[in-house]
């Protein structure tokens, strides 16, 4: 009965070492990173959302990034602004309400679900609905924000019995500003 106890300690001590050695060997979760102005996640290139054609040539802009990491996953905003403000803005991802700066304005734009279809409102506005086919231009105070949606994810229905964690929708954008 000894040497049958011996075995199992000997066992369960291999067994707790193996399992302690790997579970230091885990990865942290979203490894997010920028490299050539593309946007990586762990170290694979995510999308052409961010690509040099697609930003305007702003060479007195400083580029401000965000990552807000959220419940239902990451949101990412890139801002490029110069001496007279906002002069555009990316957008990945984006599910939630965010501000824009629209020199001594600050406007709130908000997405939402009507319908099926995804409608963005700016503060003080009708909801307008939102395409990948066209832009959506709105006059805001003395400024014109237009929006141009590279993607609009909307998951497939799952059934009720099903859980199901994903968002709604998300959106991709590119904003640019112009004084009127």
């Amino acid at each position: 009965m000894t040497k049958t106890f011996q075995k199992i300690s000997t066992l369960s001590l291999v067994g707790l070492l193996t399992a302690c050695s790997e579970a230091g060997a885990e990865k942290p979760i979203n490894q997010f990173s920028v490299e050539n102005d593309q946007l990586l996640f762990e170290k694979k290139f995510v999308d052409d959302w961010n690509v040099n054609q697609n930003v305007p040539s702003c060479s007195d802009c400083r580029k401000e990034s965000q990552i807000k990491y959220l419940p239902d996953g990451p949101e990412v905003y890139e801002t490029f602004l110069n001496s007279s403000g906002l002069q555009f803005m990316l957008g990945k991802n984006i599910r939630h309400p965010f501000d824009i700066d629209l020199v001594n304005d600050i406007v709130t734009f908000r997405f939402s679900m009507i319908d099926g279809d995804v409608y963005l409102q700016a503060e003080n506005h009708e909801p307008k609905p939102v395409s990948t086919d066209a832009q959506l231009q709105l006059d805001i105070s003395d400024h014109r924000v237009i929006f141009t949606f590279s993607d609009i994810y909307i998951p497939e229905p799952t059934p009720d019995t099903i859980s199901n964690e994903q968002p709604k929708f998300s959106v991709d954008f590119y904003l640019t500003t112009s004084s009127k």
